[in-house]
């Protein structure tokens, strides 16, 4: 995509690029109308060629718009021109939680953060809207004590892409918090957020995230198929309780997972608090070391052929 640092799009004068991520350019701009800086996000300019890519942009764009919630990103505005399609969101420049990412959180701090979070999309799944791409870098640090989650949609309007759809080598969500459903391409629900979320409090807790490989396809794959490593052996000082509420987030099923954003956050809190609410372990087989190995595997629907293998699961945690 081209520099678009000094130039004007729509009535926005672009200061510069602030973010890059896999689906869209973050810019700084100034809104000389009501005198304050905006966060535009751009998406790629080749979508513009897309059959009726500018009808669902503007279908998507007013969907998500509507949305009004303290931790949620406002959405001011979208616009196209030129080719490029854009969103115009309040500006935040205190971060994402990403910056935080790589040692273990406090589990009062990382199960605030992480209830906020869950608030914001209980509201949006009321309103019928998935996520599709829960992870830090989304979670903008508004304060050290208030997040705000932010894109929804992106991953929607790219997944209607029919140049794009499932080719192998690309993903609408981010490989290392995607749930097995998304990979697998089946249709999402608020429980794939679910899942999302439950990756990042495991991140959190741990400084590491459960799965990982070189490519992006063997990634899902472990989502998918593997053992998940019990967050106890990678922080000790995570609690059995807590541990039971990312297992009970991390079930491969759908149905195995809370039955909403609001029963996830109210488990995270109580085990925080050292009380536990009921909560039935996820039927999947968990391994503590869940050393796997790369190997090719049959093709999975609109994947590519690589997969892992993992140990055999040693016990399952009650």
């Amino acid at each position: 995509m081209r520099n678009l640092d000094g130039q004007t799009i729509g009535s926005y004068l672009v200061i510069e690029q602030t973010a890059v991520g896999g689906m869209a350019i973050i810019y700084k701009a100034y809104d000389a109308a009501l005198d304050r800086y905006v966060a535009l996000k751009v998406l790629p300019e080749y979508l513009s060629h897309e059959p009726e890519f500018s009808a669902r942009f503007r279908a998507e764009a007013r969907n998500i718009a509507r949305l009004r919630h303290p931790n949620i990103l406002p959405i001011y505005g979208y616009g196209e021109e030129n080719g490029l399609s854009y969103f115009v969101m309040d500006l935040v420049e205190g971060g994402t939680l990403k910056n935080l990412m790589g040692e273990a959180m406090k589990v009062e701090q990382a199960v605030t953060l992480v209830s906020q979070v869950a608030d914001a999309l209980q509201y949006a799944h009321a309103q019928g809207v998935v996520h599709r791409d829960v992870k830090p870098a989304n979670v903008l640090m508004a304060r050290p004590d208030w997040v705000q989650l932010s894109d929804f949609g992106i991953a929607r309007v790219l997944e209607q892409n029919t140049n794009l759809t499932h080719s192998g080598s690309a993903f609408f969500g981010t490989p290392h918090y995607m749930a097995p459903e998304q990979a697998r391409g089946d249709p999402v629900s608020p429980q794939t957020d679910q899942y999302a979320l439950g990756i990042v409090l495991y991140e959190m807790l741990t400084g590491t995230i459960p799965y990982s490989a070189d490519t992006p396809q063997a990634i899902v794959y472990q989502h998918i198929y593997s053992s998940l490593p019990l967050p106890h052996t990678r922080n000790p000082l995570v609690t059995d309780a807590m541990e039971r509420v990312i297992l009970k987030a991390l079930a491969k099923e759908q149905q195995d997972r809370f039955p909403d954003m609001a029963a996830f956050a109210l488990a995270a809190r109580a085990a925080a608090g050292g009380t536990t609410v009921p909560v039935t372990p996820p039927a999947a087989v968990v391994d503590e070391e869940a050393q796997t190995e790369a190997e090719p595997f049959p093709p999975q629907a609109g994947h590519q052929c690589i997969c892992s293998r993992t140990a055999a699961p040693r016990r399952v945690r009650h």
